[in-house]
């Protein structure tokens, strides 16, 4: 089933919105903030983002900048109560796909939300990754190791994802911060690293030599998954 990520603060739209989707054969996750929404996209790539822009932690083109590096082929559909040309040619500047002024009509939106759809087939992540000794399968959050269930915390499930989208490459400590846990830029924190070493503890078969869950030395962290 089609899934869509809906941001937008006011709830009665945002539940009137998601109603009519729904019904239109959409499967609906919808979120009132940026924070909300982009912790989301770490852990599942929807089919399309209908996103507000006034939202109350920040304006949602910075969301679908987020969105347009880390994803260029997955669409974002604005919604917004600015309607200058200026307003508009920057929202396609910064990664929007299709513009829809506020008031509108949900036919229009439910439009608009098929024709980016129809744009042709997206590439997917892989739902199950094995790192080491431990198996995700993140479309049911669901991971084993052994054979036997492990409950993992959901920051632990972000963290496993976000390293999991960028293997192979090193990610800085300070990324893993505003991305996983909203901190700004700056912030320092030992947090990560209580993570990792938790993690290898199950990823690893000797966590104090390991071999997926990698420190890079002054930057961060970077996986190796396992040959195929």
């Amino acid at each position: 089933m089609t899934v869509i990520y809906l941001v937008e603060d006011d709830e009665s739209l945002r539940t009137a919105l998601e109603i009519g989707l729904r019904a239109e054969g959409f499967r609906v996750h919808a979120y009132p903030t940026l924070a909300t929404a982009s912790r989301a996209l770490e852990l599942e790539r929807p089919d399309l983002v209908v996103l507000d822009l006034g939202l109350p932690d920040g304006d949602g083109l910075d969301l679908c900048r987020k969105v347009r590096r880390a994803d260029p082929d997955l669409p974002v559909l604005v919604l917004t109560a600015r309607g200058t040309l200026e307003s508009r040619l920057d929202g396609f500047r910064r990664g929007a796909d299709d513009y829809l002024v506020k008031p509108f009509d949900v036919e229009e939106l439910h439009a608009r939300c098929r024709a980016l759809l129809r744009r042709g087939p997206r590439r997917e992540r892989a739902a199950r990754v094995r790192i080491g000794l431990l198996d995700l399968d993140f479309s049911c959050r669901e991971a084993r190791r052994h054979g036997k269930a492990v409950d993992l915390t959901e920051m632990e499930w972000l963290f496993l994802r976000f390293l999991a989208d960028r293997e192979g490459r090193p990610v800085s400590r300070e990324l893993l911060l505003q991305a996983i846990w909203g901190m700004g830029p700056g912030c320092r924190s030992r947090t990560i690293d209580t993570f990792a070493s938790r993690l290898r503890k199950l990823v690893e078969p000797d966590p104090a030599r390991p071999r997926f869950l990698l420190t890079v030395r002054g930057v961060g962290y970077r996986l190796e998954l396992p040959s195929r």
